[in-house]
């Protein structure tokens, strides 16, 4: 009775969470009935597309095509099916477009819990079931720099979707769909061949932990909570060493993503050695390795109800103080944090010049109001990793080589870039966060799996909170701070001050 009761709690919930969705949605629309920033490169390729003009591309688009297919098949279809035109609106209208992320986001809640429950019963010795996965999908599903992109036609949503189900599949072996759906994620954007191979990669040792003699605890890849800094090193060798012996077991794995990889490095030969499609010149790799401390903020704010238990802190300071050597390599950290600020951050002039979006205020009023204050931040992004290192050790879901493959395919991702954009967070945030969901042990008593569950429904309630209330301001100042740019147009007719020409005399609003 109890567990229905809950259940309906919950779909209460997700229609409420949904319908305000919704009602973001029209207000957005209402307010900004024309495409807005990236969306007029966006929308007018797609309604190309809708039109049956398969050969135009502006040259300004960066990301393959993938999010234009749908509506432009859906018109095509309507168009084949006249029936379907008397009672169907235009799928290639701006609202329509729109509302292609925002059904996508409905989907959010159930794939997340999904995702939780796999992480969950992968883990030898955890609890097979847990009530409040849901919820916590649900929770999850409202974290603002993902939920913001359900009410505008941009391609991130569709992009962390598509990664997210390829993952899923490979949690449930089902390597075949995985790389399929990884293959799809590309069409959204290219850089995601990292997250396949992430995905990949995850595969190949699940399937070596099926095949490995020993049976139970895979000890090649202990859980971070009882790995030693040495593990960091030998994990990935004793791993390497267990492929090699065991290469025909690896076959369905490497088969199915295999092709993927092939595919990728065809395109990136085809489109000249580069891996954007358009306007490389202000997109050209760096080394920005400042992205990643940025990164490491980000985690640490939104998750800082997971994070700012007083024991952890408390283990957070006295650990990196506790012996000689724990204090040599914490002054170690902090020296490489403040090397590679000093000789590896990057403002790229988009950064510089558009006011539009909160990275340019982070970047004025917090990491470069003064000279030093670049500098200054760095204990912070230390105490901000020691954080998490210690909540996802005591989550106990992470092993070594899960470590290893997110921060390099995080580090693969961020440092090559050279604009400060949080959307780039997005995918490796996420997977961070499921992560961090603590697994209770089928071995705890009734009375500690009862403090487990409130502790844990207590901080997913602050996260909600937290959630909804940077959703709101970031709403508010969206809809109701509205301000215009005041510019010149050259003699070339291209607007000058770094501005784009079609934005003169428009409202700009600020947004992620």
């Amino acid at each position: 009775m109890e567990r229905r009761s809950s259940v309906r709690w919950w779909w209460a919930a997700y229609l409420v969470w949904a319908a305000a969705s919704t009602h973001v949605a029209l207000c957005v629309d209402r307010s900004v009935p024309e495409p807005y920033m990236d969306e007029i490169f966006h929308v007018p390729q797609t309604q190309n597309y809708c039109d049956g003009q398969w050969s135009h591309w502006d040259p300004a688009l960066t990301t393959p095509p993938g999010l234009y297919l749908i509506p432009a098949a859906l018109a095509h279809l309507r168009r084949q099916l006249p029936l379907l035109k008397s009672f169907t609106p235009d799928p290639c209208s701006l609202a329509a477009l729109r509302a292609t992320n925002l059904v996508l986001s409905f989907s959010l809640p159930f794939l997340y819990s999904s995702l939780l429950a796999l992480l969950l019963r992968s883990r030898p010795g955890a609890s097979p079931r847990r009530p409040t996965y849901a919820w916590e999908g649900l929770v999850i599903a409202g974290m603002p720099m993902l939920g913001w992109w359900a009410w505008m036609f941009y391609t991130d949503l569709a992009s962390v979707v598509a990664v997210l189900l390829s993952w899923r599949f490979a949690l449930q072996r089902r390597y075949l769909p995985s790389a399929l759906l990884g293959a799809i994620s590309l069409l959204f954007r290219q850089t995601n061949i990292v997250w396949v191979a992430f995905v990949a990669a995850q595969a190949l040792i699940d399937r070596l932990r099926l095949f490995d003699n020993k049976k139970g605890d895979f000890s090649s890849d202990p859980l971070l909570r009882d790995a030693r800094p040495a593990d960091l090193v030998t994990v990935p060798l004793k791993l390497l060493s267990l492929a090699l012996q065991d290469l025909p077991a690896l076959t369905p794995v490497l088969a199915s993503y295999v092709p993927v990889f092939a595919a990728a490095i065809a395109f990136v030969r085809w489109n000249g050695g580069h891996i954007v499609l358009g306007d490389k010149s202000n997109h050209v790799p760096t080394v920005h390795v400042a992205q990643v401390w940025y990164f490491l903020a980000f985690a640490a704010f939104f998750f800082s109800p997971h994070l700012l238990g007083v024991s952890q802190v408390k283990q957070s300071i006295s650990g990196s103080l506790q012996t000689p050597s724990r204090i040599v390599g914490s002054i170690l950290a902090l020296g490489l944090i403040l090397y590679s600020i000093h000789n590896y951050t990057v403002a790229h002039p988009f950064l510089l010049a558009d006011n539009r979006h909160y990275a340019f205020y982070l970047w004025r009023r917090i990491i470069n109001l003064h000279p030093y204050a670049r500098y200054a931040l760095a204990p912070g992004y230390f105490v901000a990793g020691r954080l998490l290192w210690i909540q996802l050790a005591r989550a106990g879901r992470m092993t070594v080589s899960t470590l290893i493959l997110l921060l390099g395919a995080t580090c693969a991702v961020l440092i090559p870039s050279p604009l400060l954009e949080p959307r780039y967070f997005l995918t490796s945030l996420l997977i961070l966060r499921l992560y961090l969901s603590p697994s209770p042990s089928i071995s705890s008593s009734s009375s500690s799996s009862s403090t487990y569950t409130h502790r844990l429904r207590r901080r997913l309630l602050l996260e909600a909170v937290l959630y909804l209330a940077v959703q709101a301001v970031c709403v508010w100042l969206f809809l109701e701070r509205p301000f215009k740019w005041e510019f010149e147009i050259g003699a070339d007719g291209k607007g000058l001050q770094g501005r784009d020409e079609r934005e003169l005399g428009r409202w700009q609003r600020f947004m992620w």
